[in-house]
């Protein structure tokens, strides 16, 4: 089975969402369910990571896929995917990834 490995920095971006969207809607379930299904889309990337459009301007090999209103930045890796970020899709990803 392919793996996800999530790196510092994503994991830091799940907790910021998973904070907003249960502040937000007041709803801690709704964030839970978030969190769950962003994890569940990763791990069918990581069994297909070619299936992300390459954004080779943020490093080499660098894909992504839409979420929702999120973008998740994602690197092919020898058994599965590296998640890297993920960002709102209004951010400025260029600063973030310098």
């Amino acid at each position: 089975m392919p793996r996800v490995l999530w790196t510092q920095l994503a994991e830091s971006d799940l907790d910021g969402i998973h904070f907003y969207i249960g502040t937000t809607n007041h709803s801690q379930a709704a964030a839970d369910r978030w969190i769950d299904s962003v994890r569940e889309r990763s791990r069918i990337y990581a069994g297909q990571p070619e299936m992300g459009e390459l954004r080779s301007k943020f490093g080499p090999g660098v894909r992504v896929f839409s979420f929702g209103n999120y973008v998740v930045f994602y690197r092919a890796i020898a058994d599965g995917i590296e998640i890297l970020r993920v960002l709102h899709g209004r951010r400025d990803y260029p600063t973030l990834f310098q």
